[in-house]
């Protein structure tokens, strides 16, 4: 699919995607916020990221994965997320990667410190129970008038058959709320494998919401993408 597509159908996506009634909206498609579901409630997100290792042409060296997540407020504090994950190769096959287990827990309330505190931890594996990978985040985030920043920190522990790996991680962003219905800014992510930087956009209000960001590598590694795309689309149910 060209970028310009890409592009069209996502934003056309959030100029229909307003419903008033209080919901989990993502501001940031790689970054957490310090934000969790409310108690009782439950939200499905789809995740679509797209992948090229060739900016100059698309054809033939992209990819597309695919995450669909259900997630429940436990308490005021902690809720709970379980993942589905599919990929597709650069011939467009799909098949199921894997599932993951998530959860996240806030800290005191907002504002009662100097930054807002969020406890990450997520788990992974796939079908064959062959890898498994724990991954803890911290979140720190802080609010000044329309801005935001947030910062996540974090590394991956993955075994799979004999072999362990380390990493270390990061992603961060800030963005600016234009008004209810509207935020845009900045992401980046990190790894050994290089680092990522660009534009991400949000737009919603209540029971939908649709957020879609493009990083450009910097640095990568010559194996890893080069550009990403990540569409996530929320509806609270």
């Amino acid at each position: 699919m060209k970028i310009t597509r890409i592009y069209f159908i996502g934003l056309i996506l959030m100029v229909c995607s307003v419903i008033n009634v209080s919901a989990d909206k993502r501001s940031y498609v790689w970054t957490y916020e310090y934000m969790t579901m409310e108690r009782g409630t439950a939200e499905f997100e789809q995740y679509t990221t797209y992948k090229t290792i060739n900016t100059d042409d698309f054809s033939g060296t992209s990819s597309a994965d695919l995450d669909l997540e259900l997630e429940f407020g436990m308490t005021d504090n902690f809720d709970f997320g379980v993942y589905q994950s599919f990929t597709t190769d650069v011939d467009g096959g799909m098949s199921y990667k894997g599932f993951k287990l998530r959860g996240r827990y806030r800290i005191g309330k907002k504002g009662a410190l100097w930054v807002d505190p969020l406890i990450y931890l997520e788990y992974k594996s796939n079908p064959g129970f062959s890898k498994h990978v724990i991954e803890p985040k911290l979140i720190l985030a802080k609010d000044f008038g329309n801005f935001n920043i947030s910062i996540n920190p974090y590394f991956e522990y993955e075994i799979e058959n004999d072999k362990k790996e380390f990493k270390l991680k990061f992603a961060g962003g800030i963005n600016y709320e234009f008004g209810r219905l509207f935020k845009a800014g900045v992401e980046m992510i990190a790894d050994a494998n290089g680092t990522y930087f660009g534009p991400t956009i949000a737009h919603g209000n209540g029971n939908m919401y649709v957020a879609l960001g493009s990083l450009f590598g910097m640095g990568v590694t010559e194996e890893k993408p080069k550009q990403q795309i990540r569409m996530i689309i929320g509806v609270h149910i």
